[in-house]
C-alpha cells in the first residue's frame, strides 16, 4: 500500500481470500504490515486470519451401506472410507460385539488404515455367511471404531442378515412320495428333518378324516414292535438328522381293486409349526383278475361230426357283473360253432358272472361239422370279459378238429414169398384240395 502527505488519513482496504481445502481443520494464519519511509521506518502491526472450515467437524465414516443381505453359503461387500482428510493416519477396527457374536458370520479385513494421502480412497470388506444345519435366519452387526488423525470419536455399524437356505421340511425316503404295499403285506418308509430344529419336534402322521380314508390301510407303527399302532414320531436337537421308520399295512379283502390311502404328516413345535406333507400309499391286489379255464391249456380236441365242453368261471370277485363275450378269431374254421346255453336255439355267445356267481363254473359246448375233404380243421375262441373290474380280461380255447375221412386206401398188410413179388394198390380216401404226391420208402428193419 502507499501512503502520500495529501492522502494518509484515507484508509485503503486488503482484502483476505480463505481458500477451499479437504481437511475439516480449522485454519489459521497473520498478515504482517510494515511500513518503510516518511519517519514510518520502524512502524509494523499484525492481524490474524481465523478460518472456519466448512467440512463435518465430526470426522465420520462413509460407508456404502449400513445393512447386507446375504444368502447362507454367500459373501458380500460394503466399502469406507473418511468424509475428510486426517490430521494424522487413522486406523479403524471392525468387531462384532461381544455380547451378540454370531460365528456364522465372518468378515475380512479386520482393520482398515487410512493416511492423509489416502483418506478419501474407499477400502473394502467382505462378509461370509457360513452354511449351517439349522434352518434359523442368522443376524449379525460389525461395529467399525477409529482412532487417530481427528477420527477418536468416529464409529459405524453394518447390520447383517443371512437368507437361510435350510427349509424346515421333512425328508421322506420313499422321494416321489410313493408308497407301494402288496394286498395283505406291510411297507416301510422312512422320515426325517431337513433341519435342525429350536426344540423338540413331534410328528403326527393321519389319515385324512374325509372321504379319502380307507380302512384297509393301518396306521402305522413308529416304534418297531408291530404290537401297538403308534402314530407320532419325535426328533430332538440332537437326533433330527437321524432318520426314522413308519410302518404300514395294508389289509386282505375280497376285491380285486387295487386300494390307495394318504398320509398327512403334520409337525409341531422347534420352529416347525407350520411345516406338512404327505405320502400316498398305493395298494397292489392280490385277488387275479383272470378268466380260469378248463382245461386249464385251453386246448380243446374234438372229432370230425362230434362236439366237446370246456368251462369258465371267474378267478376273484368282481365289483359288478361280469360280461364275458365269445367269438372267432383270426382264420378259424367256420365249420367250429359254439353255443353257451344248451338250451336255447342256435348259438349263444355271452357268458354272465355276478358277484353272486362268479366261482361257478359255467359250460360252454363246441361242435365241429362234419365236412367232405380230408383235413383236420382249427379255430381259435377269444373269451373276452368287461364291467366289473374285468375290462379287457381275454383267455384264448384253441380248438383242434379230428378229420374222419380216410387219407390212402391200401391194404393194411402184404404177404410175399421169399424170391416172389406181389402188388398192391394205392388210391385216396376223398377228394384232395389240389395234387397229391405220395412217396415210398422203406422203415423199421430191411
Amino acid at each position: 500500500l502507499t501512503f502520500t502527505t495529501s492522502d494518509w488519513q484515507t484508509a485503503q482496504t486488503v482484502t483476505v481470500s480463505a481458500a477451499q481445502d479437504a481437511d475439516f481443520v480449522d485454519d489459521e494464519a497473520t498478515i504482517r504490515l510494515t511500513a518503510s519511509g516518511g519517519g514510518y521506518d520502524s512502524a509494523s502491526r499484525s492481524v490474524m486470519v481465523k478460518v472456519t472450515d466448512d467440512d463435518d467437524a465430526s470426522a465420520s465414516l462413509t460407508l456404502s451401506t449400513t445393512s447386507l443381505n446375504i444368502a447362507e453359503d454367500g459373501e458380500a461387500t460394503f466399502t469406507v472410507r473418511l468424509a475428510s482428510e486426517p490430521s494424522a493416519a487413522v486406523k479403524v477396527t471392525l468387531k462384532q460385539p461381544d455380547d451378540s457374536d454370531n460365528d456364522d458370520v465372518t468378515f475380512s479385513p479386520k482393520s482398515l488404515d487410512f493416511t492423509t494421502s489416502n483418506w478419501n480412497m474407499i477400502q473394502t470388506v467382505t462378509v461370509n455367511a457360513e452354511d449351517d444345519e439349522d434352518a434359523v435366519v442368522d443376524t449379525a452387526t460389525i461395529n467399525l471404531t477409529a482412532s487417530g488423525g481427528g477420527y477418536g470419536n468416529a464409529t459405524g455399524s453394518v447390520s447383517v442378515r443371512v437368507t437361510e437356505t435350510d427349509t424346515a421340511g421333512f425328508e421322506l425316503s420313499e422321494t416321489d412320495g410313493m408308497l407301494d404295499i402288496e394286498e395283505g403285506e406291510t411297507a416301510t418308509f422312512t422320515l426325517r428333518l431337513t433341519s435342525e430344529p429350536s426344540d423338540e419336534v413331534t410328528v403326527t402322521l393321519v389319515q385324512p378324516d374325509d372321504d379319502t380314508a380307507n380302512a384297509d390301510v393301518t396306521l402305522f407303527d413308529t416304534n418297531g414292535n408291530l404290537i401297538d399302532d403308534q402314530n407320532t414320531l419325535t426328533f430332538t436337537v440332537d437326533d433330527w438328522d437321524d432318520t426314522q421308520t413308519v410302518t404300514v399295512r395294508a389289509a386282505e379283502d375280497g376285491d380285486i381293486d387295487d386300494d390307495t390311502a394318504t398320509i398327512s404328516l403334520t409337525a409341531a413345535g422347534g420352529g416347525y409349526d407350520s411345516v406338512e406333507g404327505s405320502l400316498t400309499v398305493n395298494v397292489d391286489d392280490d385277488n387275479a383278475v383272470e378268466l380260469v379255464l378248463s382245461p386249464k391249456d385251453g386246448m380243446l380236441d374234438i372229432a370230425e361230426g362230434d362236439s366237446a365242453t370246456f368251462t369258465v368261471r371267474l378267478d376273484s370277485v368282481p365289483s359288478a357283473d361280469v360280461t364275458v363275450t365269445l367269438a372267432r378269431t383270426g382264420a378259424s374254421s367256420t365249420d367250429v360253432t359254439f353255443d353257451t346255453d344248451d338250451e336255447t336255439a342256435g348259438d349263444q355267445d355271452q357268458l354272465t358272472f355276478t358277484t353272486g356267481n362268479w366261482e361257478t363254473t359255467q359250460t360252454v359246448t363246441v361242435s365241429a361239422a362234419d365236412d367232405a375233404d380230408s383235413e383236420d380243421d382249427s379255430a381259435t375262441i377269444r373269451l373276452t370279459a368287461e364291467d366289473g373290474g374285468y375290462d379287457n380280461i381275454t383267455a384264448d380255447v384253441t380248438v383242434d378238429v379230428i378229420d374222419d375221412d380216410g387219407r390212402f386206401v391200401m391194404p393194411a398188410t402184404l404177404s410175399v414169398a421169399e424170391g416172389g413179388s406181389k402188388d398192391f394198390t394205392v388210391a385216396l380216401g376223398a377228394r384232395p384240395t389240389g395234387n397229391v404226391t405220395v412217396m415210398l420208402a422203406q422203415t423199421g428193419t430191411t
